[in-house]
């Protein structure tokens, strides 16, 4: 869901290009930005979500990692790992393993 406010992005006239830091402070309904590296640069106050968004309400975690299933994990394994740098296969192997796990992957 997008909540952000385009009318005020537009007549604020801000372009992510522009921004070299940027804060988002919790409570805050607002973007602080910079766009410039220097110390004296103030931050410049954004207002960029819709007035309907609850900045209150934090959704609930995740309690366990989604994982992938054992065939397709067995299948990286066997497959891509060979050609992957040593590094990179860290990953794969410690990857959780869940079956029922929906594929994200949908052919149409």
């Amino acid at each position: 869901m997008d909540l952000s406010n385009r009318q005020t992005i537009n007549e604020a006239n801000y372009k992510l290009a522009s921004i070299v830091v940027a804060q988002f402070r919790r409570g805050h309904r607002s973007l602080f930005y910079k766009t410039s590296h220097r110390e004296d640069s103030p931050f410049v106050c954004a207002d960029f979500l819709k007035k309907k968004a609850n900045i209150h309400h934090i959704p609930d975690g995740r309690k366990t990692s989604r994982g992938i299933s054992t065939s397709k994990k067995a299948g990286i394994l066997k497959v891509l790992c060979p050609l992957m740098p040593k590094s990179r296969n860290v990953f794969w192997e410690r990857i959780p393993v869940n079956d029922e796990a929906a594929d994200l992957i949908a052919e149409f």
